[in-house]
């Protein structure tokens, strides 16, 4: 009985130590450190750069705010930070394995940093590349910088919408490459912002990364206001006499001159979109209009295009219409019908297209393929036409 509790008892102690054991091994394993599919890592007060694009272990140096972050350490394990080969500070990484650190030391680019486990064999290096934002221009929607000549700079541009939280978050991910002799990079970001007068914050990180994945960044951020001028953008629906223009002050008075007549002066409403309604054979291709604030240095000038629908052939499925030469007109054709049987239920299917304007200045298009093989018969059809310029003025005919 004596030999069997001894038994008993050694293995009762064999199995404890192998317990503690495997949870101290456990514990060593690096933390998940990685964003999500589709998520922005939000580092530092800033965005990171693309979606995925970095291994699970990796440093980034932010040297205008003197920090180092860093995921895939082991959990709470003592991280020694080492610069230009001098130990500046150790550091504990969190439970999830991420080292995330401000130093008192003013890092430069140029300068060696290593980061390495105490007890372990862990390390990783960098050399802190020239990566610098010099300017955020608010009013054209552009960030300009500096880098070494020949790198690449991945770019973070974010913008926030709402007070949040919650809040919306949209952002754009250009990839600027230097060539050899050159050091300035700029990018323009109107295509985030355009449409959207809700936009409150714009932020910006500016990123160049090592063969190694790690990576030096810049970052900065602003607040925003939609009603700068360059957003500015006016859509013209001529039989109608309709205006819409978006991008003003909110609340603002608007001046508007038709044809050099006027000024007619419109409100804005509270987010700085102008709706006015002047009348049918008011306006027409090749109207001239200007908007304008009070003490405005530059105009919303548009000219109204040459734009018409003569009309839709329901024997050929076509539609045909009219516009200048070398002009791009968006078309969008809709067809429905009531589903026999169902009183108040339709289906609805459209085909969209982009036709260039030959030297006859008209244009045309089949849409049998819409109304071919329509599960049931087809009792309206709705045509929807539109040329718009590069700055997102546009005349619509439907």
């Amino acid at each position: 009985m004596k030999n069997d509790k001894q038994v008993k008892l050694r293995s009762f102690f064999t199995l404890f130590f192998v317990s503690i054991f495997m949870l101290a091994f456990l514990a060593l394993l690096p933390g998940e450190a990685k964003a999500a599919p589709g998520q922005v890592e939000h580092i530092d007060g800033e965005f990171s750069s693309q979606p995925n694009a970095f291994p699970d272990f990796y440093m980034r140096v932010n040297p205008q705010k003197n920090t180092i972050y860093s995921p895939g350490w082991p959990r709470n394990s003592q991280v020694a930070i080492k610069i230009n080969k001098s130990r500046v500070q150790t550091v504990q990484a969190s439970n999830y394995g991420v080292v995330d650190v401000t130093l008192t030391y003013d890092i430069q680019a140029g300068d060696e940093i290593e980061l390495s486990t105490l007890f372990g064999s862990q390390h990783l290096k960098h050399i802190v590349e020239i990566i610098e934002i010099t300017e955020l221009n608010i009013s054209n929607n552009t960030v300009s910088g500096k880098a070494e000549a020949g790198k690449t700079v991945q770019l973070t541009i974010c913008a926030k919408s709402g007070n949040g939280p919650p809040y919306a978050l949209n952002c754009i991910w250009p990839t600027i490459e230097l060539g050899d002799s050159e050091e300035n990079w700029s990018a323009d970001f109107t295509d985030l912002v355009f449409g959207k007068p809700d936009v409150n914050e714009v932020s910006i990180s500016a990123e160049v990364k090592d063969a190694q994945g790690n990576s030096t960044i810049a970052s900065t951020r602003s607040d925003y206001h939609y009603h700068v001028e360059p957003n500015r953008t006016i859509t013209v629906y001529p039989q109608t006499g309709r205006i819409v223009s978006y991008g003003w002050p909110e609340n603002a008075d608007v001046f508007l001159e038709i044809d050099g007549s006027g000024p007619e002066t419109v409100t804005a409403d509270d987010d700085g979109m102008v709706d006015v309604t002047l009348g049918e054979n008011v306006i027409h291709g090749g109207t001239e209009l200007k908007m304008y604030t009070l003490g405005s240095t530059t105009a919303l000038e548009y000219t109204v295009e040459n734009l018409g629908i003569n009309g839709s052939n329901f024997h050929t499925n076509t539609v045909s219409g009219t516009a200048d030469q070398g002009k791009q007109v968006s078309l969008s054709v809709f067809a429905r019908g009531n589903i026999p049987g169902s009183p108040g239920m339709f289906i609805e299917d459209w085909i969209r297209t982009t036709i260039t304007v030959g030297d006859t200045e008209t244009w045309s298009f089949d849409f049998s393929s819409l109304i071919e093989g329509f599960p049931v018969p087809v009792e309206e059809i709705y045509v929807y036409s539109r040329i718009e310029d590069s700055h997102g003025n546009a005349t619509v005919v439907d």
